[in-house]
C-alpha cells in the first residue's frame, strides 16, 4: 500500500507550486516488501504530476506507458488545456485495463496534478473499485489553498496515521507551510505508523513554468531517488534536493546549498 499527499504551495500573491509525496515501500502478502518501488511520475513536455496508491502493477505500468506517450505528444501535447490532458489519461486508463485477461482485481487510486494558465492548478483523483468494476473520477476542491499553503490530498493505507502529525504540525508556528506539511509526512514515514509504508519519501513537484520536476531527497548519509540512493555526482546537480524539514540541499554534500533558508524543526506538543 502507500502514503500518499498532495498539497499545494502559497506566496504573497498566490498558488506558486504543487507537491506530490509518496512513501517507496511495496507490500506482497504477509511481510513480505521492496522500499525502492517507484510511485511518482511526472511528464517531461508537460505541466502533470503523477502519483498512485493501492495495487501497484496496473497503475506503475500504465502511468509508464501514457508518459511515454505523452511525451511524444502521441497522447496529448503540451499545449493542450489540463481538462483535456486529464481526459486523455482516463481514456488511456480505461482502454489499457480492458486489456487485462484473467487477472486478479484490486482496489487503486491514480492521483493528477496539472498547472493551466498562470497560478491555476489542478488535481484529480481517480479510482478503481473492484469490488464494483467502477472507476470513479473526481476534481479535487481548491477552496483550502485559499491564503497558505495547504494539503489537499492523503491517500493510502498511512493516510490516518499520517494526519496525527500533520495535526501536530499545522499546530505548530510553521502551520500553513510547505515544510509543515512535509516536516509531518517524514514524521509519520519514520514513526513507522503504518507498517505497509516505508523506505525514503518520494517527491514530484510543479512550479509556475516548465513541465513537472522529480525532486530528490537526501538524509544525513545518502542521496535518494525513488526510494534508491544514488551516490553524491555532479550530474545529480540537474535536480532539486530537499531533506526531511524542505530545505534545499546539495546532494554532493549532503548540506544546505549556499544561500538558502535554514529551517527550524518548530516545538510541538
Amino acid at each position: 500500500m502507500t502514503t500518499l499527499i498532495v498539497w499545494v504551495a502559497v506566496d504573497g500573491i498566490g498558488p506558486s507550486a504543487a507537491y506530490i509525496v509518496s512513501d517507496s515501500r511495496i507490500t506482497w502478502g504477509a511481510g513480505k516488501q521492496w522500499d525502492s518501488g517507484r510511485k511518482l511520475f511526472s511528464s517531461g513536455s508537460s505541466p502533470d504530476l503523477f502519483g498512485y496508491s493501492g495495487e501497484a502493477f496496473f497503475p506503475s505500468q500504465a502511468l509508464s506507458h501514457a508518459l511515454d506517450l505523452a511525451d511524444r505528444s502521441i497522447l496529448w501535447t503540451a499545449d493542450d488545456a489540463p481538462e483535456v490532458r486529464h481526459e486523455a489519461l482516463l481514456q488511456f486508463l480505461q482502454a489499457a485495463y480492458r486489456r487485462r485477461h484473467n487477472a486478479p482485481e484490486f482496489d487503486f487510486s491514480i492521483v493528477h496534478v496539472a498547472r493551466g494558465v498562470g497560478r491555476e492548478f489542478k488535481i484529480w483523483r481517480i479510482d478503481y473499485v473492484a469490488g464494483e468494476r467502477e472507476w470513479r473520477n473526481e476534481t479535487i476542491d481548491m477552496a483550502p489553498i485559499a491564503k497558505h499553503s495547504n494539503l489537499l490530498v492523503a491517500l493510502g493505507s498511512g493516510a490516518e496515521k499520517f494526519m496525527i502529525d500533520m495535526r501536530r504540525w499545522s499546530g505548530s508556528a510553521q502551520g500553513g507551510t510547505s515544510r509543515a506539511v512535509f516536516g509531518a509526512f517524514c514524521d509519520s514515514l519514520r514513526a513507522g505508523r503504518d507498517p505497509l509504508s516505508g523506505g525514503e519519501p518520494q517527491i514530484a513537484g510543479l512550479t509556475l513554468q516548465g513541465p513537472g520536476q522529480i525532486v530528490g531527497f537526501c538524509t544525513e548519509r545518502d542521496a535518494f531517488l525513488f526510494g534508491s540512493p544514488v551516490g553524491r555526482s555532479e550530474a545529480l546537480c540537474v535536480l532539486e534536493w530537499r531533506d526531511a524539514t524542505f530545505q534545499r540541499i546539495d546532494p554532493r554534500t549532503l548540506k544546505l546549498v549556499d544561500g538558502a533558508q535554514r529551517q527550524v524543526r518548530p516545538r510541538m506538543t
